[in-house]
């Protein structure tokens, strides 16, 4: 099975560079713990907004069976983009964590493109 981490990454107002190859404890331990079971893992973290058709093609190289979203709540209108795209694409589960969906459960899978 394979699983594909989508990270949104994205601080167009912040004067400060923020850098693209910081580690994510989260992702990395959940990644790692996959591997062990046989799963294929994959990451897609994005630090500009890609296009719809941009989105659509990586997922289409990645071919993933359940997609794995970790965001917070400043990336959480991407991550509603984004899954909205995904499902007019593709069959695929999606799956929502990270501190936004940990500090607003309820609001985070209200969202009729995020099903876990």
């Amino acid at each position: 099975m394979r699983i594909l981490f989508i990270l949104p990454c994205i601080y167009t107002t912040t004067p400060f560079k923020i850098p693209s190859n910081v580690y994510y404890p989260g992702i990395a331990s959940l990644s790692a713990y996959l591997k062990q079971y046989g799963y294929i893992t994959s990451l897609l973290q994005y630090i500009r907004p890609p296009t719809k058709e941009q989105l659509i093609s990586q997922i289409c190289e990645a071919s993933p069976d359940i997609i794995a979203f970790s965001t917070t709540t400043f990336m959480f209108h991407y991550v509603k983009k984004w899954s909205r795209w995904i499902k007019e694409s593709f069959d695929i589960p999606i799956i929502c964590g990270g501190i936004h969906p940990t500090l607003d459960p309820e609001g985070t899978i209200s969202h009729e493109d995020i099903d876990m």
